[in-house]
């Protein structure tokens, strides 16, 4: 455990604070870009089983997962960009240092917030889909359908809120 005793997983200010102040090295930057590969980017599943089978998904379902692709493509797009200008009012340095090692605790943080609020919506859709049956099951995807722009949304929020901090921002 000595290797993560020098990770920020949750403490986005202290870690932004440190990056402003230039005491994160490069090496503790790596280190937090291999705990967020391994915690979210790496999907590796050994065995490797392909089966051929028929779909269930109807075009309704096809339709809205193409839609959600392009509205989280769109809001990363612009996120990104918020985020680096943000950056650039400040001291305009390090950029890509700041996003990578900042996303590890303000994921966490948001994934935190969304597992409590992902326990009382999921009581919610029981309520909902067994006293309203199908128009529950239908508002519970709606929902679900929401959550993830949403997700995102708040992730580049306070993404750029913690790169306002390391920038210095706020002093110029």
């Amino acid at each position: 455990m000595k290797g993560l005793k020098d990770i920020y997983f949750y403490n986005a200010n202290g870690l932004a604070t440190e990056l402003k102040d230039g005491s994160f090295s490069q090496y503790r930057a790596v280190k937090h870009l291999i705990a967020s590969l391994v915690l979210f980017g790496i999907g590796f599943e050994i065995p490797v089983t392909i089966k051929f089978t028929e779909s269930n998904i109807n075009a309704a379902q096809l339709i809205v997962q193409i839609v959600l692709f392009i509205i989280a493509g769109v809001i990363s797009y612009y996120g990104a960009w918020l985020v680096y200008q943000v950056n650039e009012k400040g001291d305009g340095k390090d950029f890509f240092m700041r996003f990578t090692v900042l996303s590890l605790p303000v994921a966490i943080q948001l994934i935190v917030i969304f597992l409590w609020v992902g326990l009382l919506f999921a009581v919610v859709a029981i309520a909902l889909t067994s006293t309203i049956g199908i128009l529950g099951a239908y508002l519970t995807l709606v929902g679900v359908f929401v959550a993830v722009p949403v997700f995102l949304i708040l992730y580049f929020i306070r993404l750029r809120k913690y790169i306002a901090i390391a920038a210095g921002v706020n002093e110029q």
